[in-house]
């Protein structure tokens, strides 16, 4: 299923890519991060593929070139799913396009933050993915995993676009599995019971990790699971 996903859906907010400084420090770089707003408003065209997968066939699509870490989160956490999709999301090559332009005639700030606004919206629109599966009657969350995170190898990126065929939204890998354009993600969406997706992040791989992003989003899980016993 090809879908559009609307910019006012993803759209970042200003002070999530706005870096730590001082109040009058912010105030001076605002002007830059008000011209990256505009043209990312202009410029993003969002779309977005996913088709529904089961169990067997995904563990041949992880399995990918055998180089996943031995111990990769994923691989205990896909056998419990209720339902699996394969995705990938796109914001559209004149996005990426104007980000590189910007660099090569050396506005670093306007191109930064420019960077910086696509990626948080790309971001974004995996969220998006995510909500739009689930249920809120249902105890199942739906979390995003891609190649490249977590012990799963980048190159599971050629079995996972074997199977989903996200040229039809105009993503294309390069040879060595980097999407085009830049500001797209793929992975698969799984839909389990909160407990699935909990791990402890003590991996080896973890060490190298910067963002730690799996923290956040376990915190969420466990933030839904408590609104839906209040309600």
């Amino acid at each position: 299923m090809i879908k559009p996903l609307a910019t006012a859906d993803i759209r970042p907010r200003k002070e999530d890519v706005l870096p730590p400084s001082s109040p009058n420090r912010r105030q001076a770089i605002r002007s830059q991060l008000d011209d990256a707003m505009e043209l990312f408003m202009r410029l993003c065209r969002g779309q977005a593929i996913r088709q529904p997968v089961s169990i067997q066939t995904f563990a041949a699509v992880f399995q990918g070139e055998g180089k996943n870490h031995p111990r990769a989160p994923l691989q205990h956490i896909f056998p419990k799913a209720q339902a699996l999709y394969l995705f990938a999301l796109t914001l559209g090559q004149a996005l990426s396009d104007a980000i590189s332009d910007l660099f090569a005639r050396k506005e670093w700030l306007t191109g930064y933050f420019l960077d910086a606004l696509a990626s948080q919206a790309a971001d974004n629109g995996a969220r998006l993915l995510e909500q739009t599966l689930e249920n809120p009657g249902d105890a199942a969350r739906v979390l995003a995993y891609s190649p490249g995170y977590c012990g799963w190898d980048m190159t599971g990126q050629r079995a996972l676009f074997a199977a989903l065929k996200p040229g039809a939204i105009g993503i294309t890998l390069t040879d060595s599995c980097l999407m085009q354009p830049l500001k797209s993600v793929s992975g698969v969406l799984v839909s389990a019971g909160a407990e699935a997706h909990t791990y402890t992040p003590d991996f080896p791989f973890c060490r190298n990790c910067r963002t730690r992003s799996c923290l956040e989003r376990m915190a969420r899980l466990v933030n839904k699971q408590t609104t839906r016993r209040k309600s």
